[in-house]
């Protein structure tokens, strides 16, 4: 009598391992991807705020005063007005984490918050170059010395931009619906795992990022590199290059739990906004306005022909 083949184990292995996945990821996100936590981190990120404010305040007197001796970086302002721009990368970084956070809710709502990031270190820049926006309008109203066009040209980008950029922002998150992409209860779940996992990771490699640019502060201010030292755009610029990956890699996974064309062509378009968004950091305000109001132009256009292209399809069925 002819033995009958014994039925495959992969099927069942697989399943298996994809279970254990889900709980894993599902139970270390309710204890990390909580509202608690995130707001933990909120008030832990407004105090270190207010601290680093009055105490570069005091430095920066201290040093106009010949209290303090260590030869003043170059590349940083030596203006009051310094002291909140400075504060303002403690928020600025509260905001990245949540950008975070809301990842396994919306990939269209993340990369909105990627937008607001943008949004404010641009509006934060004015506050770095302040000091130079004075001096510039001083000269121009005293019609006495060189007048640097430039600082006047930046100045007015920023403050025209991030107006415009906050009201495309506002835009862009009122057009978004939100129509889930899968219909099965247990696919559905394993895509919010693995965008739970997606958010996890990206939490380690953001403190990663911030301890080793700590790690290169520390070393310049002890190893006499302090003169060298840029703060402008510290941190934030590593971590819009390893967005455009995740979203990238984002784009894949949802291709996987959906290849209609509507959302594969969505997720595609904001992971391209991403990478134009990436290019808003430049020396010039003016040039990362502009790049940075094409990006947001691109996300509003391809939601709202999205949103369009979804209602036709369920018109039709």
């Amino acid at each position: 009598m002819a033995k009958t083949k014994a039925p495959s184990q992969k099927p069942g292995f697989w399943k298996k391992i994809r279970k254990v996945f889900i709980r894993r990821v599902t139970i270390v996100s309710d204890y990390v991807l909580t509202d608690s936590v995130i707001c933990s981190i909120r008030r832990a990120s407004v105090i270190l705020a207010v601290i680093s404010l009055f105490l570069s305040l005091f430095i920066i007197f201290a040093h106009k005063n010949g209290w303090l001796t260590f030869k003043w970086p170059a590349k940083i302002p030596y203006d009051y007005y310094f002291s909140v721009y400075i504060a303002f990368t403690f928020i600025l970084f509260y905001e990245v984490l949540s950008m975070i956070f809301i990842l396994p809710q919306s990939i269209a709502k993340s990369i909105g918050k990627q937008y607001e990031v943008m949004s404010l270190i641009i509006l934060r820049s004015i506050f770095e170059h302040v000091g130079e926006y004075r001096l510039a309008v001083a000269n121009l109203s005293s019609h006495s010395g060189s007048i640097d066009w430039l600082v006047l040209e930046n100045l007015i980008a920023g403050c025209l931009g991030s107006v415009v950029l906050f009201y495309l922002i506002r835009m862009y998150f009122t057009i978004q619906k939100h129509p889930k992409i899968v219909d099965d209860p247990g696919e559905f779940e394993g895509f919010v795992a693995v965008k739970q996992f997606v958010a996890l990771s990206l939490i380690v490699i953001m403190l990663f990022l911030a301890i080793l640019e700590v790690y290169n502060l520390s070393e310049g201010m002890l190893f006499g590199g302090i003169a060298d030292i840029s703060i402008s755009h510290i941190f934030f610029k590593d971590m819009f290059s390893v967005m455009i990956f995740i979203d990238i890699l984002l784009v894949l996974i949802t291709t996987r739990y959906s290849s209609s064309y509507h959302v594969v062509y969505r997720t595609s378009g904001l992971a391209i906004s991403t990478v134009v968004l990436r290019l808003s950091f430049s020396s010039s305000v003016l040039i990362s306005v502009i790049t940075a109001t094409m990006a947001v132009l691109i996300g509003i256009g391809v939601t709202k022909i999205y949103n369009q292209f979804h209602q036709g399809l369920r018109k039709k069925t």
